[in-house]
């Protein structure tokens, strides 16, 4: 491994000689195998011959364990066009952190995105993650004639108007052209007396008033107790 580091298991042996005496005994060399992490373990051999006693000591350190990822990101979601904050909120219980990051996060679509974190520790060991992030837009707010509360007929179509925001100001031009070009904005018909969403239609961009309009049929049946 790294910085003096095993990123496996260790085997340690000795090798005791006297060119001149025979050795007549010998104290903690017998083979020794590390299988488990450690910070520092320390493995002493001492011989002994008629010439004297010497010994000899060894200190290893064993991580053969990745680090852990705990990403993070703020704000998420993140308005379009945006800036977010992504850290890999990396930990390692041996060698401790070497290295970590995380990829720039792109805001300039609204889409679920991911940025990929990564991080290295001390005895090189890595590890790499992905985190999904959601770029959206936000309601800027509804065009008149539709005012936030209303009665309608049912069975009538509702041109419903808004705008959308993002980093900066309103979402306008190509920008809005583009998510309307790819089929991302839909509305949904919710509300007292439907047990469950009743339809999805696609909204479309009105270039010229900087509009975003949804033409919203209502049901002609919305249930008992409910004026048309």
């Amino acid at each position: 491994g790294a910085d003096g580091w095993y990123t496996g298991d260790i085997s340690v042996s000795w090798s005791v000689t006297d060119p001149e005496n025979p050795v007549t005994s010998t104290n903690g060399c017998d083979p020794v195998t590390v299988a488990a992490d450690t910070t520092g373990v320390t493995f002493t051999c001492s011989a002994t011959s008629t010439g004297g006693t010497a010994s000899a000591s060894v200190t290893v350190k064993r991580d053969a364990t990745a680090p852990v990822l705990a990403p993070s990101v703020s704000p998420n979601p993140v308005i379009l066009g945006g800036t977010v904050t992504a850290t890999a909120g990396a930990s390692d219980a041996t060698s401790g952190i070497a290295t970590s990051s995380c990829d720039p996060v792109p805001t300039t679509t609204i889409a679920m995105v991911n940025t990929t974190c990564r991080a290295t520790d001390r005895a090189g060991n890595t590890s790499t993650t992905t985190t999904p992030v959601q770029v959206a837009a936000f309601l800027g707010g509804f065009v008149s004639p539709l005012p936030r509360t209303t009665l309608v007929r049912s069975g009538s179509t509702i041109p419903v108007k808004f705008t959308l925001g993002q980093q900066g100001g309103p979402l306008t031009g190509q920008a809005a052209l583009d998510l309307i070009a790819g089929n991302q904005l839909r509305a949904t018909l919710t509300g007292p007396g439907l047990s469950s969403p009743v339809l999805s239609v696609l909204c479309s961009y009105d270039n010229t008033a900087g509009v975003f309009v949804c033409p919203i049929k209502t049901p002609k049946n919305l249930g008992t107790g409910l004026s048309n």
